[in-house]
C-alpha cells in the first residue's frame, strides 16, 4: 500500500470525493464489522457537500487508518468526534478526537515514520504493522494537505488533517 501511494507521489489526484457521504459509509462498515459501536463516531459537519479532488480509496484507507487507531488505542466504546469544516483558505479541515490514554510528547513527531510504535508490546497485542500513520502522512502529502498531531495523556489524542477543498464559487477576495 504504502510503495503504490509513493510511486503515485507525483501524480495529481482526478476523483471528486464526498467527504460527507464517504465517512457515512466508512461508519456503516466499521460499524457492520463490528470494530466501531454503534453511534460511537459523532460526526459533525456543514449541511452541505464537502468535496476534495482526490483518489478515492487512498481517502478511504487515510480514513479508515485515523478511525482504526482512534477505536484500538481509545477507551473501550468511548465517543470519537470527527469534525468537517470549510476553512477561510480553501481547505476541508478533518479534525479526528478520541477518549484514549494519550501520547507522550517525545513520541508524537515520530508517529508518521515507518514501523514506528510508541508501545511496541501493546501494538503486537493489538494488531497492526506500524505503518498505519506512515500511510496517511503520504496521502496526505500526494493531496498537497497537511497533517497535526497534539495528544494529552490520559484524555486523548487530537489529529487534524486538511485538504484542498472543491468550491462551487471561488472564494470572494479580500
Amino acid at each position: 500500500s504504502l510503495s503504490r501511494i509513493e510511486a503515485d507521489r507525483y501524480n495529481q489526484p482526478t476523483q471528486v470525493v464526498d467527504l460527507i457521504d464517504l465517512i457515512a459509509q466508512m461508519e456503516q462498515q466499521l460499524c457492520a464489522t463490528g470494530l466501531l459501536g454503534a453511534e460511537q463516531l459523532i460526526v459533525t459537519s456543514p449541511p452541505r457537500p464537502i468535496k476534495i479532488l482526490g483518489d478515492q480509496a487512498q481517502i478511504e484507507q487515510l480514513l479508515r487508518n485515523l478511525l482504526t487507531n482512534a477505536v484500538r488505542y481509545g477507551h473501550p466504546l468511548a465517543k470519537i468526534k470527527l469534525d468537517l469544516a470549510l476553512t477561510e483558505g480553501a481547505m476541508v479541515k478533518i479534525t479526528l478526537e478520541d477518549q484514549g490514554e494519550g501520547i507522550a510528547p517525545e513520541h508524537i513527531l515520530r508517529l508518521t515514520e515507518r514501523f514506528y510504535r510508541v508501545d511496541p508490546s501493546r501494538s503486537r497485542n493489538n494488531g497492526g504493522t506500524g505503518l498505519g500513520l506512515a500511510i496517511v502522512k503520504n496521502i496526505i502529502e500526494r493531496h498537497q494537505g497537511s497533517l497535526d498531531i497534539s495528544s494529552t495523556q490520559g484524555i486523548g489524542t487530537v489529529i487534524k488533517v486538511e485538504l484542498p477543498a472543491i468550491l462551487d464559487s471561488p472564494p470572494a477576495l479580500a
